[in-house]
């Protein structure tokens, strides 16, 4: 049963077609090249007289033409032995050759990016191999540094005497409650480990002063008031005021002020001088500062209060007892280590535009509210 024709076998007709023109054309060839040749010899022999040269060269052209016929001849007749078949395999044998090197060709191309990929991984697995090499001989340093620090610390202390032990601190239990009615404060910070006692009114008194001279010196431009009544100095350009009030801001043997602003309301900053303040030992003996203070103190109009930074507890601890004993109510609050004591100027000087004038109220006013609580300022 004959198969089905399929793509190949239709490439395979061509392919024969071309061939048997090609051996067609040949013998055409052959034939025309042979009469030729004989046309020529009849020819010459008839015209002219017979050269023996030319007659042997003529004879070598005519074996050389019989010889190149003679392979074409059997040229053809091997083209005309080989019949589709043997084509169809050849050309099957051949494909599938083809096939196989394009197979090993995928092969060896996918090794090699495999290969590639695996190299690429390697070096970056050395990268990282080095990178942590590093990484284990700076620890490696740390730990022989920290081994051989504490190695000398432990010397140390083998030959450091043993430290007595210092005296508890005595802290009474806090009892919050409000000051008595009409009493004043008297203001402590404690900063620096060091004891200052602190009264914002001179200070606040002083720059107020200050302040409006230096509006009057610098010829500073101000808003107009909202009304005739109204006296206060709204400044266009705090940053000029603040610059030349801070030139000469207010001091005193314990603090030096600065002048900020806060929002429209010019505040005053207390900064505790370094080399001022009572420290924990002056504060002991009984001709301090300090304790000369204390007694010209009314127990009954005054009481203690102590703003207390991080980093000054102990000049607190030593403080407190020294007042308990002399019959002053006092309390204090804990602060950070960089806090900063502030107050307002007061006054009537301001930063920015006045506020607008609020409308009248259309709804009857509000109930005054009532009063707060005394805020605890006394433990």
């Amino acid at each position: 049963m004959r198969r089905a024709p399929v793509e190949d076998d239709e490439n395979m007709d061509s392919l024969l077609d071309t061939l048997m023109n090609v051996v067609g054309i040949l013998i055409i060839v052959l034939v025309v090249t042979q009469l030729g040749v004989g046309e020529a010899v009849k020819r010459i022999g008839e015209t002219m007289a017979v050269d023996p040269a030319m007659l042997q060269r003529t004879e070598e052209e005519l074996a050389a033409s019989n010889r190149q016929r003679d392979k074409l001849d059997a040229l053809a007749q091997d083209l005309q032995q080989v019949d589709e078949g043997q084509i169809a395999g050849r050309l099957e044998e051949l494909l599938r050759k083809n096939a196989e090197r394009q197979k090993e060709v995928d092969q060896q191309t996918a090794e090699l990016k495999a290969k590639q990929e695996k190299a690429a991984e390697n070096a970056q697995l050395l990268a990282e191999i080095e990178e942590n090499k590093e990484l284990l001989d700076k620890l490696r340093k740390e730990i022989l540094a920290s081994q051989e620090e504490e190695a000398r610390l432990n010397a140390l202390l083998d030959k450091t005497r043993p430290r007595r032990e210092l005296p508890a601190i005595k802290v009474n239990l806090p009892n919050p409650r409000p000051a008595p009615p009409g009493a004043e404060q008297i203001l402590f910070v404690c900063s620096n480990n060091k004891l200052y006692p602190l009264n914002a009114v001179p200070f606040q008194l002083k720059g107020r002063e200050l302040g409006l001279n230096v509006i009057q010196s610098q010829r500073l431009e101000f808003y107009l008031p909202i009304s005739e009544s109204q006296k206060i100095f709204y400044l266009k350009d705090p940053k000029a005021f603040l610059r030349v009030f801070n030139e000469n801001s207010p001091t005193d043997r314990y603090f030096r002020t600065e002048l900020v602003a806060a929002g429209g309301t010019p505040r005053l900053v207390f900064h505790p001088l370094e080399n001022a303040g009572e420290t924990d030992r002056s504060i002991k003996r009984a001709s301090s500062r300090f304790r000369k203070q204390l007694n010209a103190v009314d127990a009954s109009s005054y009481y203690i209060r102590f703003q207390v930074c991080a980093d000054s507890f102990d000049v607190y601890a030593t403080a407190r007892p020294i007042i308990s004993r002399i019959g002053l109510l006092a309390g204090w609050e804990p602060q950070a280590a960089d806090w900063h004591y502030t107050v307002n100027l007061g006054g009537t000087i301001r930063f920015g535009p006045p506020p607008q004038p609020q409308p009248k109220p259309t709804k009857p006013p509000p109930q005054p509210a009532k009063p707060k609580k005394p805020v605890n300022v006394i433990d």
